[in-house]
């Protein structure tokens, strides 16, 4: 017989701080969601105290001195500090407690031209560790580039992948797809039917990877999902690992007031047949090599997507040639990433990269994966 009890408190912050807009401050505590926002021509970072806010909580916020000299460097930037604390009990089902005590603190920076975006951001797990230089670097870089950046040309090219576009990309698209809740209301090859059986190319393998127990007391350190092409397990919960799925172990909800949901922790894909990432862009007489993908959705039931570039290179005989300004890639799932096979032999893995949103519910969420190479994309120009 199976027992899981489940006690937590979490808190949901995020800051805001915009020309016009002193302190835009979201918090989500145990179900709930609250907004609190000033405006002011000041863009300085002052801590609302709000009674539902159970007073101060500008210790929350250690690096808020060093957020405002940041401001100081771009007035015109919009800046997001966010954190996202909880404190967990578990009791699991062998009647061993097991205490959990995450923290995760993000800082990103954009700046909005016209219709052209340009951002930065970085991904921390213990206070005071945020690296405000790297981000001042990188955001500094890609402003200097934007300044002589392109209108990509409508029409299809290859595309190289790398760093958060290619880990968000996994995630949005393999991920979610290897999720048994969703798997079970779609029609493509990841369905429970074709456990065993080879759906993708056979130089790519799939895991989820976790150091703690899930939300409903079970511990799987590592999930196989795809096994060199072959179909192995789903991302599954309790109740879907009773309807054959695959082990339990990643039931997750956003807190106590919420149902546990199959959801990812940190999908990794790895690949025995690499190059150097440099050889992937020898490929490539005329395309693009994308670093950073702003937003996008996929259609689970035609598996057409949408989403928007917000930091790409164009590649032209395989050598950069300069910075683009954001455009749109589209397409179908199916048609365009079943058949990916070429990858570079350097892997990204920034651990927990963000969140992710389903259901309503929002849960940390990371990826590991290497830069990979696709054909044939079709790219649109936003401008």
């Amino acid at each position: 017989m199976y027992v899981s009890e489940f006690k937590e408190k979490t808190d949901f912050f995020e800051v805001k701080i915009a020309k016009g807009l002193r302190n835009y401050v979201n918090r989500r505590t145990e179900g709930f969601s609250k907004t609190f926002y000033e405006k002011s021509g000041d863009k300085k970072l002052e801590i609302i105290e709000e009674r539902d806010l159970r007073g101060p909580f500008g210790f929350l916020f250690p690096e808020r001195d060093k957020v405002e000299d940041f401001l100081k460097t771009w007035p015109e930037i919009t800046a997001v500090f966010r954190i996202i604390s909880r404190n967990v009990r578990i009791l699991s089902p062998l009647g061993e407690e097991v205490e959990r005590d995450d923290y995760l603190e993000t800082f990103k920076v954009s700046l909005k031209k016209e219709k052209h975006y340009i951002e930065s951001s970085d991904f921390s797990f213990e206070p005071h560790k945020i690296d405000f230089e790297k981000v001042k670097k990188e955001f500094s870089e890609y402003k200097k580039a934007s300044e002589e950046s392109i209108k990509p040309e409508n029409g299809k090219y290859p595309v190289v992948f790398r760093a958060q576009a290619a880990g968000l990309l996994v995630h949005e698209f393999f991920g979610h797809l290897l999720e048994a809740d969703i798997s079970s209301e779609t029609k493509s090859p990841f369905v429970k039917e074709n456990i065993g059986k080879k759906i993708i190319n056979d130089n790519i393998s799939i895991e989820d990877l976790s150091e703690k127990p899930d939300d409903e007391g079970f511990f799987e350190n590592r999930v196989v999902l795809i096994e060199k092409g072959v179909l192995k397990n789903f991302i599954s919960d309790f109740s879907f690992h009773l309807k054959r799925f695959g082990k339990p172990g990643r039931g997750r909800r956003e807190s106590f007031r919420t149902l546990p949901l199959p959801r990812q922790n940190l999908i990794f894909l790895k690949s025995e047949k690499t190059v150097s990432e440099n050889e992937l862009l020898k490929k490539i007489k005329r395309g693009f090599l994308v670093e950073k993908i702003r937003s996008g959705i996929m259609n689970y039931k035609t598996f057409d997507y949408k989403f928007t570039v917000t930091a790409a290179y164009f590649i032209e005989d395989g050598e950069i040639s300069a910075f683009t300004d954001n455009f749109l890639i589209k397409g179908n799932f199916l048609s365009d990433f079943l058949n990916l096979s070429e990858f570079s032999s350097s892997v990204f893995c920034n651990g927990f990269e963000g969140v992710c949103k389903k259901q309503g519910q929002m849960v940390r969420i990371g990826y590991k994966t290497p830069s990979f190479l696709l054909g044939n994309l079709k790219i649109r120009s936003i401008v």
